[in-house]
């Protein structure tokens, strides 16, 4: 737990959503290239049930169209 805010991890897509179905989050930090359902998928499926939690996406991949599908969001 750090300054009132307790960090969760998930190693993949599904158990970030059930960890997200369980919990109160306030904050998803999400990256790109997960095991299983990528992270665009995750996002999307984020958005869907739960439009207000912010989420942030961190990915290593530095191709144009991996900014530009980022900055539509």
């Amino acid at each position: 737990m750090t300054e009132g805010f307790e960090v969760i991890a998930a190693y993949s897509g599904k158990e970030c959503l059930e960890k997200n179905s369980k919990l109160k989050t306030f904050l998803i930090l999400l990256d790109i290239m997960m095991p299983g359902m990528d992270g665009w998928e995750v996002f999307h499926k984020i958005k869907e049930d739960y439009k207000d939690i912010p989420v942030a996406i961190l990915t290593v991949r530095t191709g144009t169209l991996t900014r530009c599908w980022g900055s539509m969001y």
